[in-house]
């Protein structure tokens, strides 16, 4: 009986030891509190797309917390509401998903599954109809763990939306912005290229179909001087030439005339001039090496950055955080 009465007594001292925060390392009650008593804070940098002022799409990284679906969140992140907009007509970007966009989201082996209400995606043709998909889709997609996306209606799985916009099977990521410079068709070879949308001064990708594969010069030159008839800006100082463009032992040299200087007196915009070319000489020289000279002397970046494999949207960040809460 007394070695019961002792275990009883020990067992409420040990007890109000661990509710009053004591315990063998003497340390503040937080540290004994078990991890999963603590509110969930989940951060997440993921790509979101917005429409630039020349009414082409432009991915976007932005942190966002959620104390619940992360998923949900990312989508209700670019919906056309009040809160989104006060954060993206600044930078003269509007959101690409209508504010009264009524959805459910879950993710079931890695493929999100969104099931949106019929008649609150609301398109006013097939090419919005395709964008507003291409966003849904690319946004969920740069969530961890998201490899795909399922899209249905009403609870029920489609193949086609109401402009025609083909949602059958697990949807991948696609380019956002695409032009059909060799004719109206997707035949041929793609090579994307960059601009600058508006004053953001955020990169807006825009991939190219051409009938034939583009030499590094003819891109380097597409970037520098657009088509007019497709409202592109272009993001190098006006005047600038490209004087050579050639690959030798793997490394890619580019020449540019006196104008391609005048980037230093814009460190942000000559990060993403730079983090352009290095994109457009790996997709089509295949190496990340690049040398950049002005008239032959060598360029040196006022910000002494040079691009290692960064994304796009590394360079296109929101600086505020999104929290629903």
């Amino acid at each position: 009986m007394k070695g019961s009465a002792f275990r009883a007594a020990g067992a409420v001292l040990l007890l109000i030891c661990l509710v009053s925060g004591c315990g063998p390392s003497g340390g503040d009650a937080d540290e004994t509190t078990p991890k999963a008593l603590h509110p969930a804070d989940r951060r997440a940098e993921v790509t979101l797309y917005y429409r630039g002022a020349n009414g082409y799409i432009v991915p976007a990284a932005r942190r966002i917390r959620s104390m619940g679906d992360i998923v949900s969140e990312v989508l209700y992140a670019q919906l056309a509401n009040a809160e989104n907009c006060c954060v993206v007509d600044p930078l003269g970007l509007t959101p690409v998903l209508p504010r009264r966009l009524t959805f459910s989201a879950e993710v079931q082996n890695n493929v999100a599954k969104v099931d949106i209400v019929s008649g609150t995606l609301k398109p006013k043709n097939a090419r919005e109809e395709s964008e507003m998909v291409n966003c849904i889709v690319n946004s969920l997609c740069s969530v961890e763990g998201v490899n795909g996306v399922s899209l249905s209606v009403d609870g029920r799985p489609v193949t086609t939306l109401a402009k025609g916009t083909n949602v059958a099977g697990v949807l991948l990521p696609r380019p956002v912005n695409e032009i059909f410079a060799g004719g109206k068709t997707k035949a041929g070879v793609t090579c994307t290229l960059y601009y600058v949308s508006g004053k953001s001064g955020l990169l807006a990708p825009v991939t190219m179909h051409f009938t034939g594969l583009p030499t590094l010069k003819q891109a380097v030159n597409a970037m520098i001087t657009p088509k007019a008839e497709y409202g592109l800006t272009s993001m190098f100082p006006a005047g600038c030439r490209l004087i050579d463009a050639r690959v030798e032992e793997g490394v890619v040299r580019l020449d540019f005339s006196r104008e391609f200087d005048c980037l230093a007196e814009h460190p942000g915009l000559e990060s993403r001039v730079l983090l352009a070319l290095s994109c457009v000489c790996h997709e089509l020289a295949h190496t990340n090496a690049m040398l950049v000279t002005v008239e032959g002397a060598d360029y040196r970046p006022v910000m002494n950055f040079w691009p290692d494999a960064e994304t796009v949207a590394a360079f296109n960040t929101l600086g505020e955080e999104y929290d629903p809460y």
